[in-house]
Parts: structure tokens; sequence; C-alpha cells
């Protein structure tokens, strides 16, 4: 469990340090944990002694808000919005109405909070997610690219909601997705999450030669498993290449008896079994013509 971060009451009363201490908010994926208890039975203790401080409701409202307590959390930060400058408390507003799926009354505070704060991440990556996940789609992906221009190690998750986003729009499309993704793998090498994606695509659009290419790629471990022969063969027999995908399909089952069998191994086992029978018997090689033999 990590530390405790405990507030002193009245350290912080003004909007500039309010700011700097939103930075700490929590992402949204965050789950409940004893954790989480502890600093709203902390942030409790500093309210009773300091009752007017707009940060601490901010913070305990947001406590609340991981501890899936939405109802207590929506209290503390109307409260907050009485004690100080509303605008300091936007930002936090609007994470609660994105969790609690009302995308359009979120986008009016983050938008709010941004016009005031236009380089603040975290504002920016939780409106990137809600206008993602309320499908709208232009706005989500400039704000991720403004995420890639500010942040030095954006989330690979992120590079992949941008190319998702892309693929769904006309003037970048497949192209212009992959185009991202590589850009991004240039400057860091190959991420195995972004790469799949690609390799995802360039099956979608049907160039299974560049998508065998980019499974080279990936981390070595991985591609000395069953599980990767098996799919770099699947890509050989969409690219109707039967012959490279018959090898990797029977070096991907030697390898697989050679192992202590477990459900996963012996569900590929049946699909490498599968798709053997899909490219049916070995071709017999034809004789040529002996013309003395009649």
């Amino acid at each position: 469990m990590g530390a405790t971060f405990r507030v002193v009451p009245g350290a912080c009363a003004t909007a500039a340090c309010a700011l700097f201490l939103l930075l700490l908010i929590p992402a949204p994926n965050l789950m409940a944990h004893p954790g989480v208890e502890d600093r709203i039975h902390l942030l409790s203790e500093d309210i009773v002694a300091s009752p007017n401080n707009q940060y601490l409701y901010v913070q305990r409202g947001l406590a609340y808000s991981n501890n899936a307590q939405p109802q207590l959390a929506l209290a503390d930060i109307k409260t907050a919005e009485t004690l100080g400058d509303p605008l300091d408390v936007a930002f936090a507003r609007g994470i609660l109405l994105y969790r609690a799926g009302d995308f359009t009354a979120a986008r009016v505070y983050f938008d709010r909070y941004l016009q005031a704060h236009p380089r603040h991440l975290a504002s920016l990556e939780y409106r990137a997610r809600m206008l993602r996940d309320a499908g709208v789609n232009a706005a989500a992906l400039a704000d991720f690219q403004q995420i890639f221009a500010l942040k030095a190690t954006p989330d690979p998750g992120y590079y992949i909601s941008a190319a998702r986003i892309m693929v769904a729009l006309p003037e970048y499309g497949i192209d212009g997705a992959i185009a991202l993704l590589d850009k991004r793998m240039d400057q860091v090498g190959v991420l195995s999450s972004l790469q799949r994606y690609a390799i995802e695509l360039e099956t979608d659009r049907q160039h299974y030669d560049a998508a065998i290419t980019r499974m080279a790629t990936l981390d070595k471990a991985l591609r000395a498993t069953p599980q990767w022969q098996v799919e770099v063969a699947q890509l050989h027999m969409q690219a109707g290449q039967p012959e490279q995908a018959r090898g990797l399909l029977e070096q991907a089952d030697s390898r697989l008896r050679a192992l202590r069998s477990n459900t996963a191994r012996v569900e590929l086992q049946r699909t490498i079994q599968r798709l053997l029978q899909e490219l049916g018997p070995i071709p017999e090689p034809i004789k040529a013509h002996d013309p003395e033999a009649g």
C-alpha cells in the first residue's frame, strides 16, 4: 500500500496551490482499496479542524468518488463550490459527472477549467477520454494530439485510442492510424500494444505480408511461443501461403507436445489441428513427363 498523503489544514487556501494539488488527482481507473478509506478518514479529521477549506472538500469528494460513494462525493464538491471560486472546483465536478456517464455536463466543466488552464494535462486527459466515450471523435483526437505535444511519455493506450478515432475519420483512415503508431514506435521503439493494433489494422486491410513483418518485431520471448507461431500461420493462410503456414503449425504442435498440458494449451492444440485440416493433405509433387514412358 502506498503512503497516505495528508493535507495540513489551512495550508492550501490559494487557487494556485489548489491547481498544483489537483494534479495529484488519481486516474479514473483507481479502484477502491483500504488506502482510500484511510484517506477519507484523515481528510474528515482535517475538515473538522478547518471547515472552510475548499481544497479539503475537493479532495475528500474525489476520495469518496474513488471509493464508489458518488452521493457523498457530490455533496463535498458542492460544498467546495461555496467556499471559494467555483472555477477551482470545475475539474473535480467534471470528473464526477464523467464517472456518472453525464458526458454533456462533464464537458461543460472540463471546458470551463481548461479555458482558464489550457495546459492542465489531467484535465486534457479526462476530457479526451470523455469525448472519445461520447463519440465526439474530432474533438477527442484534438485533445489527444495536444496531450502528445505536452507530455513526454503519454500512456500507450492514448495512442491506441487516437488511432482508433483516426480509423473512424475519413480524413485519416487506417493509413493515418498506422502512421501515428509507427511515428511513436520510431521514437521509443516497438511497443507490443501499439504493434499489435497495427497488425490488426494491416490484417483488416488485407496487407498480410505487412502484418507478418510486424509480427516478427514483437518481443523475442513471445516469438518463441507456440501461440505466436499459430498467429503467424493464420496470417500466412490468409495471404495464400499454405506451406509456410503448415510449417509453423507443425512446429507449434511439436513444441506444445513437449510442454505440460493445461487448458489453454489443449485449446491451442485443437486450433492447430483445425487449421491443419483446413489446409488439407500435403499436395503430392507433380512428376515430370517422361516421353519414353509412352
